[in-house]
C-alpha cells in the first residue's frame, strides 16, 4: 500500500496569486502554467534566489501607480511521514532605492493539505517598535475557518497608527495585510497531495 505524500506546487502558486482581486503579476502568461512568473533575483546559484514580483493595485490615494512586492521561493518542510507540511516565504515591499520592508509568512498544513495555522513577522527599515510578530492564528481561533482573513485583520490592526515614512511606504506596510491573505490563499491551492 503506497503512502500519500504532501508537497508544494511552485507553478500553481503564481497561477493562483494572479487570480486574486487587486494582485497583478506583470507580463504574466497563464498559458505557461506559472513557470514564467519565477525569475532569478541576483545569483542563479540556488533555486531559493527565485522570486515572483507582483503589484498591489489601488492602495495609494491620488496615485495610479501600484505598490510593488516580491515573494521569494518558498521553503517547505514535511513533518514526519507526510503528517503535515510547513511552508514559509519572505515577502518584500519594494521601496525602490530604499531598503525593502520584509514580511515572513509561515503556514502549517495537515497531511491532507488542510491549512491549520498561519503567522507573520515584519521587519521595517530602522527596526524599532514598528517591527511586529503576529503569533499563530489557528483554525480553532477562526469560527469561519478564514485563517488568511484573520491574519490580514491582525496585520492591518498592528500597522495602524504607525508611521513608516511617506504616503507610499505607509500604504506598502498596510498592504502587507492584503498581500499576506493573498499568499495564504495561494499556498492553500499550491499545497497538494498524491498517492
Amino acid at each position: 500500500m503506497s503512502q500519500n505524500s504532501i508537497f508544494f506546487d511552485y507553478n500553481t502558486y503564481p497561477l493562483q496569486l494572479e487570480k486574486i482581486g487587486k494582485i497583478n503579476i506583470p507580463d504574466f502568461q497563464a498559458d505557461d502554467k506559472g513557470k514564467d512568473a519565477w525569475q532569478y533575483h541576483g545569483n542563479k546559484d540556488s533555486k531559493y534566489n527565485q522570486v515572483v514580483e507582483f503589484e498591489l493595485q489601488d492602495q495609494v490615494d491620488d496615485s495610479d501607480n501600484p505598490l510593488n512586492y516580491r515573494a521569494w521561493y518558498m521553503e517547505t518542510s514535511v513533518a514526519g511521514a507526510n503528517a503535515g507540511l510547513l511552508v514559509s516565504a519572505k515577502l518584500d515591499y519594494i521601496r525602490g532605492g530604499e531598503q525593502d520592508f520584509h514580511l515572513t509568512l509561515l503556514c502549517g498544513f495537515d497531511g491532507a493539505g488542510k491549512l491549520l495555522m498561519a503567522q507573520a513577522s515584519a521587519q521595517f527599515e530602522g527596526g524599532g517598535a514598528s517591527n511586529f510578530h503576529i503569533p499563530p492564528i489557528t483554525l480553532a481561533q477562526t469560527p469561519d475557518g478564514d485563517i488568511g482573513g484573520a491574519l490580514r485583520t491582525a496585520i492591518e490592526t498592528t500597522v495602524k497608527g504607525h508611521d513608516y515614512g511617506d504616503k507610499r511606504d505607509n500604504a506598502g506596510a498596510k498592504g502587507f495585510g492584503y498581500v499576506a491573505q493573498a499568499n495564504v490563499l495561494s499556498f492553500v491551492t499550491s499545497v497538494q497531495t498524491n498517492g
